[in-house]
């Protein structure tokens, strides 16, 4: 009659082919509904991750527009990926995201004022945004954490010191200066000189590492026998740098 094989119920799978099971249109209703609903969610995702991965680029390119970029677009698409997205995967990466959007503008707000936010778009089914795909399913990579996205954006401290280097005696007659820098290169960096009415102690400094501040201009190389253009200073403040 046939070969027999034993089997444990218990892994015993059993398939029902569709055109023997009756769904009333209530259910099919609810269905569509809800894999509508699933195609707006993966919407929403790879748009939010598509504006997240152009906005991670452009802080990347220029540290400073953390503190410019409108972020309410981004943070209110994720919020509605970690409301309504159906996998718990997704939402954690979202809220990821999120977290380290949070990072970003809480750093900017300790260095300038934050824009006012735009009225979050919502998307249609079917809208895009023209940038480099997303894989479904996955984030932009590198996606970085929190406290990584922190550290990138962290806004670079004002420098102490218009110039800064070792300071020699040297002089530039057409400039009326006597001094300059020089970086570790033995490369002049800037020409020094006392800004009117200024006293200042350039012989205090000699062979030191200083630095100056005050009002800069850019000597030609005809000028100043050197290479290039060279910053002039007329030096308001010289003190030790470092």
């Amino acid at each position: 009659v046939g070969q027999f094989s034993a089997v444990w119920i218990p892994n015993a799978v059993a398939y029902i082919h569709e055109s023997v099971i009756t769904v009333g249109s209530g259910t099919k209703i609810i269905l569509e509904k809800t894999k509508e609903n699933q195609a707006l969610a993966d919407q929403e995702w790879q748009d939010a991750a598509r504006l997240y991965l152009d906005l991670y680029r452009e802080v990347q390119a220029d540290l400073s527009r953390s503190t410019t970029i409108d972020w309410a677009p981004l943070t209110a698409r994720l919020d509605r990926v970690i409301a309504n997205h159906p996998d718990s995967a997704v939402r954690l990466k979202a809220a990821a995201i999120k977290s380290g959007v949070t990072e970003v503008q809480k750093a900017a707000a300790g260095v300038g004022s934050a824009p006012v936010p735009s009225t979050p778009v919502t998307p249609t089914p079917g809208t895009t945004i023209a940038v480099e795909p997303v894989k479904p399913g996955t984030t932009p990579a590198p996606l970085p954490t929190a406290a990584e996205i922190a550290r990138i954006v962290q806004i670079p401290a004002k420098p102490k010191f218009v110039a800064q280097g070792m300071l020699e005696t040297h002089d530039y007659p057409q400039v009326g200066a006597a001094h300059h820098l020089i970086d570790g290169n033995g490369q002049v960096v800037a020409i020094l000189k006392p800004a009117a009415g200024a006293s200042v102690g350039f012989s205090e400094f000699v062979w030191r590492e200083v630095g100056a501040n005050g009002p800069v201009t850019l000597a030609a190389p005809e000028l100043t026998g050197l290479a290039k253009p060279v910053p002039v200073v007329e030096v308001s403040e010289l003190a030790l740098g470092r």
